[in-house]
């Protein structure tokens, strides 16, 4: 069930109306035990098997939808990625002595990154 502003209370009760909290928790209870049997589960599965091409071809039409390609502004410019690097990823070593790999974060992210870096050096006192 989606949750929205004031639904604060969890799902809506599905069962027959009138039970006091202890009867609910034990019909509940009762109706997922008869859920676990092999029948149950068997039919559970069948049913699955049936639906599931439907429900993947609309998660993948909400998933993959067509998104522009990225123009770059610098002639000659790409966008690299692991897997279309033609070389071994470059490491080096920082003024500290660190040994840094090359990688292949946003702009945002690396920046974000160094950030968290230097705050836990300043708690740690580390320069």
């Amino acid at each position: 069930m989606p949750r929205h502003p004031g639904n604060t209370r969890g799902t809506r009760w599905k069962g027959p109306p009138g039970l006091s909290p202890a009867q609910k928790k034990r019909w509940s209870e009762k109706q997922r035990q008869k859920n676990l049997t092999p029948a149950a589960r068997a039919a559970q599965n069948k049913r699955r098997r049936k639906n599931w091409p439907a429900i993947a071809e609309r998660r993948s039409a909400r998933r993959f939808r067509f998104r522009p390609p990225i123009r770059l502004q610098l002639p000659g410019a790409r966008i690299v990625t692991p897997q279309t690097l033609r070389r071994p990823p470059l490491m080096y070593i920082d003024a500290a002595g660190t040994l840094f790999r090359e990688d292949f974060r946003s702009a945002e992210k690396l920046i974000s990154d160094w950030k968290r870096l230097q705050k836990t050096r300043k708690r740690k006192g580390a320069p």
